[in-house]
């Protein structure tokens, strides 16, 4: 078992001592889910795939409070935001955009024909590889803003126009 779902475990136990029964939905939930792409992966799961698992909720849960927001329902806001924090407590910390631009280098640089030939292609290795040290959309964003500079040829290119 990876030592970040045998530390969530573990607090399990001691939200239900306390009586915190927030922290111990959240990390029953986390919980549930590790177990679930556990079942589904068919092999044991690597604290990155766990990482993964509490960032997707993250996400899902930030957006769900900006409609509840817009919606006008601050009770709910307000228990997302304290099940995004309880989340967040067990992700590391993001690398500095300096440190990710040099990473997203790294792997440009490693899979240069392919990113010469078209600079999508890499976004999934691009991502896949740093996902642990950074959230997936912001990799999105750093690399799309690093490689829309080698698309911009493309946009140069004289246009054929449709002949009528």
């Amino acid at each position: 078992m990876p030592p970040l779902l045998t530390r969530i475990q573990t607090e399990v136990i001691s939200a239900m001592k306390s009586h915190d029964t927030v922290r111990l939905e959240t990390l029953r939930f986390i919980v549930s889910q590790a177990k679930y792409k556990e079942i589904e992966a068919q092999k044991e799961l690597a604290d990155e795939d766990i990482i993964t698992i509490i960032r997707k909720q993250v996400k899902e849960l930030s957006e769900a409070s900006v409609q509840f927001t817009a919606a006008g329902r601050a009770d709910l806001t307000d228990a997302n935001k304290k099940q995004i924090d309880i989340m967040q407590s067990y992700l590391p910390a993001e690398i500095p955009d300096e440190e990710l631009k040099k990473l997203i280098t790294e792997v440009i640089s490693a899979n240069q024909a392919a990113y010469d030939a078209n600079p999508r292609t890499l976004t999934g290795k691009v991502i896949g590889t740093l996902k642990s040290k950074a959230s997936p959309d912001r990799i999105s964003k750093m690399y799309g803003m690093m490689s829309s500079k080698a698309t911009s040829w493309r946009s140069s290119e004289p246009q054929v126009k449709n002949r009528k």
